[in-house]
């Protein structure tokens, strides 16, 4: 794979020219050193991607059809219709269309990063043990200093 520089055929500068543009010169530290995850992660190939929500939990959404004249949906801002608006775990609504897409990418609400439930056993598993370390610390701290 080719690096960023050769891509857009970056010229190779002099020193006194470098620091014109101390933004390239630290990219080019970092990729020197080896940190190719940051370019991943500018451009979106991270490896720490949340997975989608459960098809199970996209498929139960609740139907809600108590929302004012002028609610609006937050991903399309159209106006909830009735029959086509649904209520995450969250509380935040949303027409099925526009949230389901949304969570066949991501297990999170759009609004407030609430997480919902995936069928990734292994993401799941990690983040019962992180709510645990979470109260284990809690905890301690709640025991050291009452």
């Amino acid at each position: 794979m080719s690096s960023y520089y050769d891509e857009h055929e970056c010229p190779d500068r002099t020193p006194e020219q470098e620091t014109n543009n101390l933004y390239l010169s630290l990219a080019r530290m970092l990729h020197d050193l080896g940190f190719d995850a940051v370019d991943a992660a500018l451009n979106g190939h991270s490896g720490e991607r949340r997975p989608p929500a459960s098809k199970h939990f996209i498929e139960n959404l609740p139907k809600v059809n108590d929302f004012g004249k002028d609610d609006k949906c937050c991903v399309c801002l159209k106006e909830f219709t009735v029959d086509q608006t649904v209520r995450v775990g969250c509380g935040h609504r949303y027409h099925r269309l526009c949230i389901t897409e949304w969570l066949r990418l991501n297990n999170s609400c759009p609004v407030c990063r609430t997480e919902f439930p995936t069928d990734d056993e292994e993401y799941e598993r990690n983040k019962r043990e992180k709510m645990r370390r979470e109260t284990t610390l809690q905890e301690l701290h709640n025991s050291m200093f009452s």
